[in-house]
């Protein structure tokens, strides 16, 4: 299987031209994760083919990815802007390490030897990259750069760092003095965030949703052709 092609936007400046509002993002990612349902189980039973390792790690994308969407809609619904970006940061491993099977020799038996216990990170690439994090999600960016740009902007909710200090400030006033004067709130939710900043979260979830259903059309096609082949043997 090559590495997929979609329609998706290929840059983040791309992705926020095409944003929408909220509700409206948040539909068209609930018609995306049907349909990713819908092309798992077409890609199951595909012309009657054989389930393979492979298929077992299709399912668990597949749970995977809508249990985050339903959890997404719950910290959306609470202003809970720190677990949202980590659910987002979950979906972008979940599409990296289930696409890292287009980049190598032989995807059905690493996919075998994964589902017996084998780490992922131990196999290499097509090119002989270790199938680490990192070049998983540099080998899907050079496609969509804006995958980085999640990854990277994301990383910082899933591990403890500063930032979650700066996002409970919510504002700083010129002291009468000298200094400023810092506003701190300590709450789980976030209301200081405008619109766009919600919308954006279903909407990188949504085009994460594209490119696992262009995958599963891939792998489809790639089980009609192992079929047609043992037919023929």
């Amino acid at each position: 299987m090559s590495l997929a092609r979609n329609p998706s936007p290929a840059t983040w400046a791309q992705l926020e031209a095409a944003l929408q509002p909220l509700d409206q993002e948040l539909a068209l990612l609930s018609e995306a994760v049907d349909r990713l349902r819908r092309a798992c189980v077409a890609s199951l039973s595909e012309s009657n083919a054989a389930l393979y390792h492979l298929d077992f790690m299709v399912i668990g994308a597949t749970k995977r990815t809508q249990s985050l969407e339903s959890g997404l809609r719950s910290m959306i619904g609470t202003k809970n802007m720190l677990c949202a970006r980590a659910i987002v940061r979950m979906q972008v491993d979940t599409v990296c390490r289930l696409m890292a099977y287009t980049d190598v020799e032989n995807p059905l038996d690493v996919a075998r030897k994964v589902w017996e216990g084998v780490k992922l990170n131990k196999f290499k690439s097509i090119s002989g990259k270790p199938l680490t994090d990192g070049y998983l999600v540099d080998r899907l960016s050079e496609g969509y750069s804006w995958i980085r740009t999640i990854y990277d902007s994301t990383t910082a909710e899933v591990h403890f760092t500063e930032k979650q200090f700066f996002s409970s400030v919510k504002s700083i006033e010129p002291f009468e003095r000298e200094g400023r004067t810092l506003n701190i709130e300590i709450s789980p939710n976030d209301a200081k965030y405008p619109e766009s900043s919600w919308a954006e979260l279903p909407a990188c979830l949504r085009h994460l949703c594209e490119i696992q259903i262009d995958f599963l059309a891939r792998w489809s096609a790639e089980k009609t052709a192992l079929r047609v082949k043992s037919i023929e043997v």
